[in-house]
């Protein structure tokens, strides 16, 4: 949709209206769509987290249930539901720590200029234990809460 003069134009992202504000620049207001706003959002993330923890506590739920107890007769075993519980769960987890490994490492080069090599311990730090040390130590444990 298109108008003439000042109207409006609309995206599949959202709809952006152009007005008159009195001179002749006008201005630009945009009007974004609801997953472009919670994309903008942690809400992503903390889905994550909490698909994790109903994982977590799904696994928790399934070994006390069959503790001690004669296997369930299921068309799959005991140990590939885990399994899944256990891998929806990682995955679901890495999906916010990635997000809030990235936030941080824009927080720390916007406080002052960084060493290039800073940037590459940010990114060692999203694939493993070992990257995570790293970024501690070159961070000096200011992000310990992440």
């Amino acid at each position: 949709m298109a108008h003439t003069e000042y109207g409006s134009i609309s995206t599949s992202a959202g709809s952006v209206e152009i007005s008159s504000n009195g001179d002749a620049a006008g201005y630009i207001k945009a009007s974004k769509s609801l997953w472009a706003k919670l994309m903008q959002t942690w809400i992503c993330e903390l889905t994550g987290f909490l698909i994790s923890l109903g994982c977590l506590l799904a696994t928790a739920v399934l070994l006390r249930a069959y503790d001690g107890r004669q296997i369930p007769n299921w068309p799959v075993t005991l140990n590939f539901v885990l399994s899944v519980l256990g891998n929806i769960g990682f995955a679901s987890s890495m999906f916010g720590i990635h997000a809030t490994i990235a936030q941080l490492k824009w927080i720390w080069f916007a406080k002052s200029p960084r060493s290039l090599a800073d940037f590459g311990v940010f990114q060692k730090a999203r694939g493993g234990a070992v990257g995570i040390f790293q970024l501690l130590y070159t961070t000096g444990a200011q992000y310990v809460t992440s």
